[in-house]
């Protein structure tokens, strides 16, 4: 009976022991997986601290530099803007100044007109003067024949008495004829009229070329302005152009000013919720972080902070000498155990990190 007793008791501790064992190994194969985990873990973050401090160094010196790219896009946007303004003004006032010029020519254009047209008028009532001038003169000149005709006509009804009356008067004309030179009288009116229509003509040649002159100024004016005005446009679309390549330029800095913020929120994030989950394991004071969140060096800090916690993870993972209690049960397993892999590989399943 006692023997049996004792073979119970035994037995029972060997149950006992066996429990114990197992559940030692299911503690064991936890930690391994925990430990497993908490290297690849650090390898990760590791590779993504190395990463970040790669980018760090000229992280910032990007971010200033695009800044400034994006300023100097700002400025010359600013300036182009500037010019197209000026092009524009240019363009209204040039536009301006050819109709000025179109509407000055014109009035000039209708001034000589009635200059000439008050020239012409002017010479015909100086021609109609010279004729009728002529026609008094051939007038005055066929008059004393006539006189001569009609008196042979009445000769024989005029008395000895009245004869000799008209005779003094008869002679004094003939002495005023000669006198005066009715003859003389016309080539002078003749040379007159040959003078004002010279100068009349001279008049109108200087219009003339008056009139060419301002009509060739006018045209070389106008070139001209036109010409300034196909420089304004030309200049005006380059600077258009110019324009889109720098607003290009600025959205592609922005995109990619915009890429960097989203994948350091994104690291952020995710290093957050590292440390929430490592949030229970303590470090010391001089090692935890004093950044403010706000700043950039705030992820290299946390990162630092998380892979000292993975580290005294990884060296204690539950408070205890991780080493001193591989080693016991690894005893235990080698003296009581006859297959431990199966076990592993069932906690293994059944472990969660």
């Amino acid at each position: 009976m006692e023997e049996e007793k004792i073979k119970k008791l035994l037995t029972c501790e060997k149950e006992e022991e066996a429990m114990k064992l197992r559940a030692l190994e299911n503690r064991l194969e936890k930690f391994q997986v925990k430990y497993h985990e908490a290297e690849k873990i650090n390898l990760n973050y590791l590779k993504l601290k190395s990463h970040l401090q790669q980018e760090s160094v000229t992280y910032g010196k990007q971010i200033e530099s695009l800044e400034e790219e994006n300023q100097k896009h700002r400025e010359k946007l600013d300036n182009m803007q500037v010019m197209n303004n000026n092009a524009q003004l240019a363009k209204e006032a040039t536009k301006a100044e050819l109709q000025q010029l179109q509407r000055e020519m014109s009035k000039k254009e209708n001034e000589r007109k009635k200059i000439i047209a008050r020239l012409r008028h002017k010479g015909e009532e100086l021609k109609s003067q010279a004729e009728k001038a002529e026609k008094n003169v051939q007038k005055t000149i066929t008059q004393p024949d006539d006189l001569d005709f009609d008196t042979q006509q009445v000769r024989p009804e005029i008395t000895e008495e009245e004869e000799n009356n008209i005779f003094p008067y008869e002679k004094a004309f003939r002495r005023i004829s000669e006198a005066t030179g009715c003859t003389d009288m016309q080539d002078e009116k003749y040379q007159h009229f040959e003078k004002l229509k010279q100068e009349n003509e001279e008049v109108l040649l200087e219009l003339k070329k008056e009139k060419e002159l301002r009509i060739q100024q006018f045209e070389d004016m106008k070139y001209s302005e036109e010409a300034k005005l196909s420089s304004d446009m030309k200049m005006l679309e380059k600077s258009e152009h110019q324009l889109q390549i720098q607003q290009q330029s600025r959205d592609a800095a922005a995109e990619r000013l915009a890429g960097l913020k989203k994948t350091l929120s994104s690291i952020k994030v995710q290093l957050g919720n590292l440390a929430e989950k490592l949030q229970h394991i303590n470090l010391p004071e001089d090692k935890s972080i004093k950044v403010h969140p706000d700043s950039d060096q705030f992820v290299l800090e946390l990162l630092t902070e998380c892979e000292l916690k993975i580290q005294i993870l990884q060296e204690d993972p539950e408070g205890k000498d991780l080493k001193m209690k591989r080693d016991e049960l690894f005893a235990k397993v080698e003296n009581k155990s006859e297959n431990p892999e199966n076990q592993t590989q069932e906690l293994g399943k059944e472990t969660d990190f």
